[in-house]
C-alpha cells in the first residue's frame, strides 16, 4: 500500500510538472488564488460603488465577470495577469474600458490598488474573496 501511494505522489508530480492536470484533482489547484468571488467597493473623489466579481484563474491569467448585483456592479474581466502579489485586468461594459491593477495580501483573500476615473476622480478599489472556486460557464 505504501508503495502505491509513492507512486500515486511520483505520478501527480510528473503530470503537474508536464502541466497536465489529473483526473481527480479539484476545479481550483493549489496555486489558484484568485478564483471565486470577490466583494470590491470602489472609493473615488466624486462618489463610492460597490459589488460582486468573480475570477476565473489558470495558470498566471485570469477572466471573469461583474456579477450585476447594482448598477455600478457591471461588465467583463479580460486580459488577466497575476505577477506575484499584483494583479491587473481590464473592465468592459458598455462603452467603459478600465484598467485596473491592485495587489494581494492577508494570505492573497484582500486586494487593494490606486486607478483613476475620468468621471469619478482619483479612486481605491478595495476587495476581499467571500466564495472559494468559480462556476465554470
Amino acid at each position: 500500500m505504501r508503495q502505491a501511494k509513492q507512486l500515486l505522489a511520483l505520478l501527480t508530480l510528473v503530470a503537474g510538472s508536464y502541466g497536465l492536470s489529473p483526473l481527480w484533482s479539484s476545479a481550483a489547484s493549489a496555486n489558484d488564488i484568485l478564483s471565486g468571488q470577490w466583494a470590491w467597493q470602489a472609493t473615488c473623489e466624486r462618489g463610492s460603488f460597490h459589488g460582486v466579481m468573480e475570477f476565473v484563474q489558470k495558470g498566471d491569467t485570469f477572466t471573469g465577470r461583474f456579477m450585476e448585483t447594482n448598477f455600478w456592479d457591471k461588465g467583463t474581466i479580460s486580459n488577466g495577469v497575476l505577477r506575484g502579489k499584483n494583479i491587473s485586468f481590464d473592465r468592459t461594459y458598455g462603452l467603459i474600458e478600465q484598467h485596473l491593477s491592485a495587489d494581494l495580501f492577508d494570505s492573497n483573500r484582500k486586494l487593494s490598488g490606486p486607478y483613476n476615473s475620468p468621471m469619478f476622480g482619483q479612486c481605491t478599489l478595495r476587495g476581499h474573496k467571500v466564495s472559494g472556486a468559480a462556476v465554470a460557464r
